[in-house]
This record gives C-alpha cells, sequence and structure tokens, in this order.
C-alpha cells in the first residue's frame, strides 16, 4: 500500500525559499507518496494569479495543498493560526489515512508531536532545518529565560518521538547524538540545501578582464555583509585588479547603500539588483565566485546556506568563513572555495592569491558542478529522501 504524507511547512510555497527550497522536494516525495501539504503563507505573497498557479501545477501532480495566512505583527494571531493547523492536520490525518507526518523545523515538528500522540502508529519525520530555538536567540532579540527551557524541553519530546530525523550538517548530527542519548545513530540522515542542477549549471564567462564577486540574498540576521564588503574592498586596494560586485537582494538596497558608502566603496565597482527566482541563475553565471560572512555561533552548526548549492552546480567556486565544521571539510577537500576569515590586515600577497585562484577556478567549472551534482543538487536529495521513506516501513 502506498504512504500517505502529510507534509507540514512554516515556511510558505510562495516565498522564494518556498520556490526553490520546498516545492522541488515535494515534487520529489510525490513520486513514492501521496502527498497533502499545509503551509503558513505571508499574506503580501498570496497574491491571486500566483496562489492559482500554484494550486493548478501541484493539482497535476496529485498533491493537495492548504495554507493559512501568518500574521507578522501579533503573537496571539499566530498561535490562533497554529491551533487551527493542529485541528486541520488532525482532520486530514483520518480523512485521508495518513501514516507519515513530514515535518520541515520545529513548529510543524510541534504539530507532528501532537498528530503522533493522538495516533501513535504515524511515523513522524522530523526535518529540522537548523536549530530554529537556537538561531531565534543567535540571530534576534530573544534571550535564553524560562520560556527558551520550555521550548528545549519541547524540542527534546519531538526528537523522542521522531521516528526519522533529517539534519543539513553532519556537525549538526554529532551535537544531536551527543546531547539525546536516546536517537539512533541510524535514524538520523543527512541531506544538505541542495539547488536545481537543470536551473543553475555553467556557462560560458564572457568577460575574463574583470574579476567579478556576487553577493546573492539577505544583508543581514545570520549574515555579516560588512566583512564581506571591507573584504573586497581590502581585496582591490591591495591587487588593484579590475574588480566587480553584484549584490542581489530584494529589500534592503538602502542599507546596502549606506554601507558601501560608509565604508567608501567605490559607486562604479558595484551594483545592486533585484532578482526573482528564474533570474537568480544569470547573475551566478556572470559572476566568478560567490562570497558571503555567517556569524559564526552555536545555530550556524546545524546551517547550509541555499547559495553554496546553486554556485556550486553553476561552477562557481565560494568565498566564506569557516561557520561550520561541513563547509570546512568540503572546501579544504575538493577545491571548490576558499575559506578565509575576512580580516583587514593580512600581507598583499594573501589578496593575490586569492585574485590567482579565482582565474583559475575559470577552467575548473565542470569539476566544480560535478561535486556538486554528487553532494548538492536535487538529484542526490532525491536518493537520500527515497532511502528515508523506503526505510520507515
Amino acid at each position: 500500500m502506498q504512504n500517505k504524507t502529510l507534509y507540514i511547512s512554516y515556511n510558505g510555497l510562495l516565498e522564494p525559499l518556498g520556490q526553490s527550497q520546498i516545492i522541488p522536494y515535494i515534487e520529489i516525495l510525490s513520486k513514492f507518496t501521496k502527498i497533502s501539504i499545509i503551509s503558513i503563507e505571508n499574506q503580501n505573497s498570496l497574491f491571486y494569479k500566483s496562489k492559482q498557479n500554484l494550486r493548478s501545477i501541484l493539482k497535476k501532480k496529485k498533491i493537495q495543498w492548504k495554507f493559512f495566512n501568518r500574521n507578522n505583527f501579533s503573537t496571539f494571531k499566530n498561535i490562533f493560526i497554529i491551533s487551527k493547523i493542529i485541528f486541520t492536520s488532525i482532520f486530514l490525518m483520518y480523512k485521508k489515512k495518513i501514516n507519515i507526518v513530514h515535518a520541515r523545523s520545529f513548529i510543524p515538528g510541534l504539530i507532528g508531536f501532537v498528530l503522533k500522540k493522538i495516533n501513535p502508529k504515524i511515523k513522524l519525520i522530523y526535518d529540522i532545518r537548523g536549530f530554529w530555538i537556537d538561531e531565534k536567540i543567535d540571530r534576534t532579540k530573544f534571550t535564553k529565560n524560562y520560556f527558551y527551557n520550555f521550548l528545549i524541553f519541547l524540542d527534546k519530546c519531538i526528537y523522542k518521538n521522531s521516528d526519522r530525523i533529517i539534519c543539513l550538517t553532519n556537525h549538526s548530527r554529532l551535537i544531536l547524538i551527543k546531547k539525546y542519548n536516546f536517537i539512533k545513530k541510524s535514524n538520523i540522515f543527512i541531506i544538505p540545501t541542495c539547488g536545481d542542477h537543470n536551473n543553475f549549471f555553467p556557462v560560458k564567462n564572457l568577460n575574463n578582464k574583470q574579476i567579478q564577486f556576487c553577493y546573492v540574498g539577505s544583508v543581514g540576521g545570520a549574515y555579516d555583509f560588512y566583512k564581506v564588503v571591507s573584504f573586497i574592498l581590502e581585496i582591490y586596494k591591495n591587487t588593484n585588479e579590475n574588480i566587480f560586485f553584484s549584490i542581489i537582494n530584494t529589500s534592503q538596497h538602502n542599507k546596502i547603500k549606506s554601507i558601501m558608502d560608509k565604508i567608501n566603496f567605490p559607486r562604479n565597482l558595484y551594483k545592486i539588483s533585484e532578482s526573482n527566482r528564474e533570474d537568480i541563475s544569470s547573475f551566478i553565471n556572470s559572476s566568478d565566485i560567490g562570497c558571503f560572512y555567517a556569524n559564526e555561533n552555536f545555530s550556524i552548526k546545524a546551517s547550509f546556506p541555499t547559495r553554496i548549492a546553486e554556485f556550486l552546480l553553476s561552477g562557481k567556486p565560494i568565498l566564506c568563513n569557516s561557520f561550520n565544521d561541513d563547509v570546512i571539510d568540503m572546501i579544504d577537500n575538493n577545491n571548490i572555495g576558499i575559506i578565509s576569515d575576512f580580516k583587514l590586515n593580512y600581507e598583499p600577497n594573501y589578496y593575490t592569491k586569492i585574485i590567482n585562484y579565482i582565474k583559475k577556478s575559470r577552467d575548473n567549472r565542470q569539476e566544480i558542478r560535478k561535486f556538486a551534482i554528487d553532494n548538492l543538487s536535487l538529484k542526490y536529495a532525491e536518493n537520500k529522501l527515497s532511502l528515508i521513506y523506503g526505510s520507515i516501513n
């Protein structure tokens, strides 16, 4: 009998992350399980045309989608929304005869825990996507207090009742095994954030006279954009190379301009652009290297930025800091990028080595892509998910 899965996501399918990281995975899952989805959408994302187009696409794949609107201004209303999701999930569990709940991150995991307590026969897959509670400590004003301890207790309950756990990094897997002795090693699977190998692929770079750095995504929260631009400016000053910096960002352009002006980054050497998901590949392919600095803290040990897979699938190396063991091992052992602490007091020849590496990497695009296909593509994710679902019966 075919498995019937309820996939619950706190992130919206209509958001950029949903387009790149949730819908492709759902389409993979639909190949070997009958799937229903519940997601929480941002109200400003719920354009009628977008909803109808996505619903039509999912319907053709026999995927049922139910969503709730997130309220960005009221915690009480969001608690009410989560309560509605719990009751909807219970209804679907019995109506659709659900036997697997796939919970994407902590809040869906909590809902999956409730469902498992109501019906112990269902299997719970806890797809953690990182240490969600600790991310709130590291990236927001949330503090470690009694409520934090209560959430950690609930998280422990979810782990204890999970039949399978999916992590983004081996670093987080080792942390969990050490922290919770009740977790079986064989029940934890690692699937790093993967990219669509059909959308991201190498093309010939027509401008080999200019070294093009590229930054994609948010400039706050988990990332320190100031360190990146300061470091690139230092490369320019110490090498006198013909460089250009492309910044792809949706809603923080004024903040970016303020940072660039603060460090006197020459205005003719950078451009800030906004892009939809379909065009990001073109921006990446017009660059030579992707760069970012992830703030080093506890929660980042469980993170694997989306941009890594997208750059590597496009045959572009990455320049980043040593924020977790997986990224360090991946880059050091496969010659697919540069690990740096982004200091501003290196000897000039250090910056020259970076420029020389970037130039040389132009001839290694296919090797870089091959690594990404084997380790960071949707093809890789499909093999892993098939293994997980095949082992859960």
